[in-house]
């Protein structure tokens, strides 16, 4: 027991470790920090610009708390999402807890499984909305549970209309969780032996369910149109897309390998379907086998989730699973011990239970490994299932989540090595041109890092001297760390105006304000372009990394090298430039 104390408190330490430290990563987590500042400052919006829209009410809220509470800063947002994970490694013991009739150690290996998961953890150190609807998710799941335990009527009702509500606040933080209802609807209608109760008392029931649900999604469907009509549109195309089988098999295995890993998919389906297979010939051939019903309706949960998915989607990835992703774990667990101790003595068999949690969670440390380092194709864009890897490995952990999170990011280093020399009189322009140009998602821009005084090159069309004179700018970073090959191929864009506020469209001419001809630019020419403009200039290297760093020009790298290098311009006038062929003019 003290052992698998100690893996939940280790899990607890790496949601928290250096998370003061690491910086804003990724460009979703910039939007959600923009939006939730306005929150914070009373502005109720729920877009940064004439596009975008998120209706996810309750995320902002509980991040526009975060940031009065702690402050603006790179790790507000953060440090909620941790403490909202602890929680929910705690809520999966009580869950485990209660529907394994009170057994700590099942509940114990449960636990540290999910606190240990290298995905939970990930996005527990992000800004991004999953650890928030998991919490919502279990809060919703232990609800049930009670429920089904409750001795008293009224007391049980209290518990089932809390389900209902848990279940909306998991909408308010990710629309499609909505879809999570159907499945609490079919165990509190259809699931006999888990709730043994009279059809008029499951139709009160479902009612108390269903009624602060509803008010929930007509809130989504009168207020978030747009998301709903996104929704509806994937899913058309979807079905479109081939055989509904063919999608649901895809996208169930997608969603439990990428949580995990391949091997604990296949071992939870083994398990399940001795479990289920041997209690369904028992009742054929009418013995009476227990069966752990809490299971049973966790299964139910996860099964119309993944059957309903699959309407709307051909596919998923980690995220979007994540909040449900616990219900497998406890499925899982719950079940290795079902099957175990037909065969096994109760200690043997609760050995069983810890060493399918170690091979749980060592295979999904490996399996994490791979795809942060990129070493598992791409499945989404092709016709790829993840297979079982073909070795575990803790170091591939290490490398996939220690090195790259838990050390200063790209971000913070920027920002460490240039924050006390960006000023409004000296300012920082980004570039190339073809950096994340999405409204609200610009990371150097964020408030905590440089603010306005980040000039991205993408939101000005002006030749360069001018672009330098007017705006005072006095360093260029040139780094494709954030370039989005999407830029590419868009016609339109959304410009930046300062002080968060984005411009309507317009049109997007890559090159313009260097002069080059239309249909001409790509990424190399412009920085070849920037370093000999630089070099006239008579700018400095100020800072190098990576391939930069003694190098001088480099221009042919890969397309998301994170190497950079910051030039200092010297205090002279540009406009002496202007006319002397130093800057093309533009067309």
């Amino acid at each position: 027991m003290g052992f698998l104390l100690l893996l939940i408190l280790i899990g607890v330490w790496l949601r928290f470790h250096r998370l003061t430290t690491i910086g804003l990563e990724g460009s979703d987590t910039v939007y959600y920090t923009n939006l939730a500042k306005n929150f914070s400052e009373g502005d109720r919006s729920y877009r940064l610009s004439s596009k975008k829209y998120t209706y996810r009410p309750l995320v902002l809220a509980v991040y526009a708390t975060a940031i009065k509470v702690l402050g603006y800063h790179d790790y507000s947002i953060k440090a909620i999402n941790a403490i909202t994970d602890t929680l929910s490694i705690a809520l999966v013991f009580l869950i485990t807890w209660l529907i394994r009739d009170r057994d700590p150690w099942i509940a114990l290996a449960a636990t540290a499984m999910a606190a240990w998961s290298p995905w939970a953890i990930h996005f527990a150190r992000m800004e991004l909305v999953h650890s928030l609807s998991l919490f919502f998710v279990l809060l919703a799941t232990l609800f049930l549970v009670l429920y089904r335990q409750a001795a008293r009527r009224r007391l049980g009702l209290l518990y089932i209309a809390l389900s209902g509500v848990t279940i909306g606040a998991a909408a308010l933080t990710h629309e499609e969780l909505l879809l999570l209802a159907a499945g609490f609807l079919l165990v509190i209608l259809l699931h006999p032996l888990v709730l043994p109760l009279s059809l008029r008392k499951r139709a009160i029931a479902a009612l108390a369910f269903g009624l602060p649900l509803a008010l929930v999604t007509l809130r989504l469907v009168v207020v978030s149109m747009s998301q709903v009509g996104r929704l509806a549109a994937v899913g058309s195309k979807t079905l479109d897309s081939g055989s509904y089988f063919h999608r649901l098999a895809r996208y169930s295995w997608n969603a439990l390998a990428e949580n995990s890993s391949p091997w604990m998919a296949l071992l939870g389906v083994v398990l399940l379907t001795l479990a289920f297979g041997h209690w369904i010939v028992a009742r054929i051939v009418g013995r009476r086998e227990p069966l752990a019903v809490g299971v049973g309706f966790l299964v139910t949960i996860l099964g119309t989730h993944l059957v309903l998915s699959a309407f709307f989607f051909q596919h998923t990835f980690f995220r979007l699973f994540l909040p449900i992703s616990p219900l497998a774990i406890i499925a899982v667990l719950a079940t290795s011990w079902t099957v175990a101790r037909r065969y096994l003595s109760p200690a043997a068999s609760k050995t069983a239970v810890l060493l399918v949690a170690l091979v749980g969670t060592v295979s999904s440390w490996d399996h994490f490994g791979r795809m942060t380092n990129g070493q598992i194709p791409n499945h989404k864009d092709s016709d790829y299932w993840s297979r079982p890897s073909a070795h575990f490995g803790l170091p591939s952990f290490m490398a996939g989540i220690i090195a790259s999170e838990y050390d200063q990011n790209w971000n913070r280093q920027l920002f460490e090595s240039m924050k006390g020399r960006v000023t409004r009189q000296a300012r920082l322009l980004v570039t190339p041109s073809v950096h994340y140009p999405y409204p609200g998602r610009r990371i150097p821009q964020i408030g905590f890092y440089f603010g306005d005084n980040a000039i991205y090159k993408i939101d000005h069309r002006q030749p360069l001297d001018t672009l330098i004179s007017e705006h005072q700018i006095k360093y260029v970073l040139i780094t494709r760390r954030h370039l989005d090959g999407r830029v590419l191929g868009l016609k339109e864009y959304e410009p930046y105006r300062y002080q968060g506020r984005w411009s309507d469209p317009v049109p997007l001419e890559l090159g313009d304000s260097y002069g080059f001809a239309p249909g001409t630019y790509t990424i190399k020419k412009e920085i070849a372009y920037l370093q000999r403009y630089l070099k006239s200039r008579g700018a400095k290297i100020l800072t190098a990394t990576g391939v930069f760093a003694g190098q001088e020009p480099i221009v042919d790298l890969p397309f998301k090298d994170t190497s950079y290098v910051v030039y200092e311009i010297p205090d002279t006038d540009p406009r002496w430039l202007l006319g002397s062929g130093s800057a093309p003019s533009r067309r």
